[in-house]
């Protein structure tokens, strides 16, 4: 396979574009898996990418299960519980 160089500024701006995690795949020429690899990344690094789904969840109509503001609510108020020891 091909190696494909992509500096972070490039693979934000294809994904912010993107409807779909193929669709940053075609953009930029990489991997599923290293798109989703990277995406994760970022977000572990503070990036604040949008939530993208795959061309198949999209056509099941599935939504993101996960509600990150509720869950960082949780997440916060165990961190303020630990500190207060």
């Amino acid at each position: 396979m091909k190696k494909t160089t992509l500096t972070p500024e490039a693979f934000v701006r294809a994904w912010e574009r993107a409807g779909s995690v193929e669709d940053v795949c075609d953009a930029t020429g990489l991997s599923r898996r290293n798109v989703v690899i990277r995406s994760w990344a970022y977000r572990k690094a503070g990036v604040n990418l949008k939530q993208l789904l795959s061309d198949a969840l999209q056509r099941r109509g599935r939504k993101p299960t996960v509600n990150a503001g509720a869950l960082n609510k949780v997440i916060a108020g165990l961190r303020r519980r630990k500190s207060a020891k």
